[in-house]
């Protein structure tokens, strides 16, 4: 009687020897930064948990198309599969019954956080609006469908799209509109490193701020994984390891921004209305001045 009973409370227990198999998004470009941190996130996350639920493997997911991804997780296809991606109201988890995030955003709170290119012959004239007060007044462009559109139109602002990345890099050139914003951490490489970047300048007295958090998606049956990223996050940040790991990682970037110099915009992010999550706790505190409206 005694070994069955012990036999079910071992089947009870999480199993320190088994490997936990993880299928993680692919990232396709492993020098894209706004990617590249989130690896060693979730790696900081699982060994904060190690002892608790045991060893893990990280696989990563074929590269897919985005509808794909989404299916592919709807239908947990892929053994724990986690992807990462923006707050979105057309992929609301608490609507859809098949997936849910996690509340820690993985940017912490950066990706918000947009400065803008222009060009020598838009200059004088970006001064000049920004010096009346009618920032409104100038065109911003993005990319086609990215969260930052619906994100600024809600707030007032002209904007036109672009079909691909690297397009709004040549309509900037050609003057097709005013700015062209980007996150602090990506205008950093974008300026030093980007080829349709060179010659481009950044505006220096102003940024917007939304909050745009990136979450980790996962199946609602993958309940054991959504506890220990949950647990291991919420562990490493306390101990100071990911505030740590991301000063060293950001730090630059964030200083290349000079956030403290600028007046900051704040704008709304409609598809976050009504969202309960206490995510923004974990933002990385950014020495920036008072946010105003626009």
């Amino acid at each position: 009687m005694k070994v069955v009973i012990l036999a079910t409370l071992l089947l009870l227990l999480p199993s320190v020897w088994a490997d936990t198999t993880i299928t993680m998004q692919a990232i396709k470009n492993p020098n894209d930064l706004r990617m590249g941190w989130i690896a060693p996130l979730i790696n900081l996350a699982l060994e904060r948990t190690y002892e608790e639920y045991g060893a893990y493997t990280i696989k990563q997911a074929p590269v897919m198309a985005p509808a794909r991804r989404w299916h592919s997780l709807e239908n947990n296809k892929y053994t724990n599969l986690i992807l990462f991606n923006t707050y979105h109201k057309s992929r609301p988890p608490e609507l859809t019954g098949d997936y849910t995030f996690i509340d820690f955003p993985l940017q912490m709170g950066l990706l918000g956080y947009r400065i803008c290119f222009h060009t020598k012959e838009k200059a004088s004239y970006v001064k000049e609006m920004i010096s009346k007060g009618k920032i409104k007044n100038l065109i911003i462009g993005q990319g086609k469908n990215w969260t930052d559109v619906s994100i600024l139109r809600h707030g007032g602002y002209t904007v036109i799209e672009a079909q691909g990345y690297n397009e709004l890099f040549k309509m900037t050139h050609a003057n097709r509109f005013d700015l062209f914003c980007r996150s602090v951490h990506e205008i950093y490489d974008e300026y030093h490193s980007h080829k349709d970047a060179q010659g481009l300048l950044i505006e220096q007295t102003f940024a917007f701020y939304y909050p745009m958090p990136i979450f980790i998606y996962t199946h609602k049956d993958n309940r054991a994984l959504i506890e220990r990223l949950k647990k291991g996050l919420v562990l490493a940040y306390q101990d100071g390891s990911i505030p740590t790991a991301f000063k060293q990682y950001m730090g630059e970037r964030i200083r290349f921004a000079r956030l403290s110099e600028r007046r900051i915009i704040q704008l709304e992010n409609p598809a976050m209305k009504g969202v309960k999550s206490d995510y923004a706790r974990y933002n990385y505190p950014i020495n920036a001045p008072a946010t105003s409206q626009p």
